[in-house]
């Protein structure tokens, strides 16, 4: 283990004491504070919502409203894929699954410390999706198997990040950071690498 991702682990522990709630907040809650968000969208966020925006009508799904809430969110940006980075690359995400996937606090928890992270930052996820994924995650007890098994891909892909320079800075925050926690950081990781 480097120095680096050490460091990067200790202060990511301490997001728990910078970004304090006593205790595990209700779902209801998260949805309060994530429509906050929505409602009050910087302006990154909103150039991403429209680009998904446009992924889904190319693609013939149904369409995030300007302004959506949480659950609308969740229901149309989680149905597209990201692609690479050209215009139209996106795809229909495929079947769903159950959703039987329990989501425990700590995963909760995770996401909404980076979706908190992302929104004082402007940072917005490509194509909205990884602010999605956060939504769901903060929201939901339990997820579509689809999602769980994105997540744990996403997770494995992104371990490297670790190494990344402003890891657990809550100060400067990487993109890798607040997107590795919008997945559900490492109590995502340690619940599902297996699975």
């Amino acid at each position: 283990m480097s120095a680096r991702w050490a460091l990067g682990a200790i202060t990511g522990l301490a997001i728990a004491c910078r970004l304090a709630r006593h205790g595990s907040p209700n779902l209801d809650s998260n949805r309060e504070q994530i429509q906050h968000w929505l409602d009050n969208m910087p302006p990154k966020w909103r150039r991403e919502l429209e680009a998904a925006r446009k992924e889904q009508r190319s693609l013939g799904l149904p369409v995030t409203p300007k302004r959506p809430t949480v659950s609308q969110v969740i229901d149309t940006v989680l149905e597209i894929t990201a692609g690479d980075r050209a215009p139209g690359s996106s795809k229909k995400a495929g079947p769903r699954g159950p959703k039987d996937v329990p989501v425990s606090a700590q995963i909760r928890d995770a996401a909404m410390d980076g979706l908190k992270l992302s929104f004082e930052h402007d940072y917005p996820a490509w194509k909205f999706i990884g602010l999605a994924r956060g939504m769901q995650l903060a929201t939901q007890e339990k997820i579509w198997r689809r999602s769980q098994r994105r997540a744990r891909n996403y997770l494995r892909r992104h371990q490297r990040d670790k190494q990344g320079k402003d890891w657990g800075n809550i100060e400067n925050p990487s993109k890798g950071w607040m997107a590795y926690l919008i997945w559900g950081g490492e109590p995502a990781w340690e619940a599902w690498r297996k699975k």
